[in-house]
């Protein structure tokens, strides 16, 4: 691959933490061990095929059909909805100052932004800039290190803990329960 150039079977490199040696300088690449390679890059290769004749395609129509407010409020909607993933890792956190500022956003953003679909919240300066949390953040609090890179079907690329994560984001989310009770 000459120059660099990334082809459509070599996924991205992850990143790591620069080490402490002091032979190691600033511009020198950091392999890291990737003992799922051939599996990743079987995933990388099936996920660009979905996202080029799949998923961009319907993104694009998407944006045809629907107005970019009505986009937007449907975004903000589902945002407002995944209100107990947020207020969940919070809480397991020990962050219970941001868990009350979620609880907040979520009752703003629900009663005067017409069930979600506008972010009154905002513009309220107590509750504008809390930060999201996840289940993968709440691991890494924990002290649960990375794990090994991977590509996740559908997701791209990930961690082993990321993943996990997004497992129990997806659980929390209120979105997805209408699979586990027979809705």
């Amino acid at each position: 691959k000459a120059g660099g150039q990334k082809t459509a079977d070599s996924p991205p490199k992850a990143a790591a933490a620069p080490r402490a040696d002091a032979d190691l300088d600033e511009y020198a690449v950091v392999e890291i061990a990737d003992p799922l390679e051939k599996l990743n890059r079987a995933t990388f290769r099936g996920n660009e095929f979905l996202y080029n004749y799949l998923m961009r395609p319907g993104s694009k129509g998407y944006e045809k059909v629907l107005p970019r407010r009505l986009r937007n409020g449907i975004n903000n909607a589902f945002e407002n909805v995944r209100f107990p993933v947020r207020f969940v890792n919070n809480a397991l956190q020990g962050k219970l100052k941001n868990a009350g500022k979620e609880t907040g956003r979520l009752v703003v953003n629900s009663v005067a932004g017409v069930g979600g679909l506008i972010r009154v919240a905002g513009k309220i300066p107590a509750l504008a800039d809390v930060p999201d949390e996840d289940t993968g953040q709440t691991l890494a609090a924990w002290g649960i290190g990375h794990g090994a890179y991977i590509v996740l079907p559908f997701l791209g690329p990930s961690s082993v803990r990321e993943g996990v994560g997004l497992a129990g984001d997806y659980a929390l989310n209120p979105v997805n329960w209408g699979m586990y009770w027979g809705g």
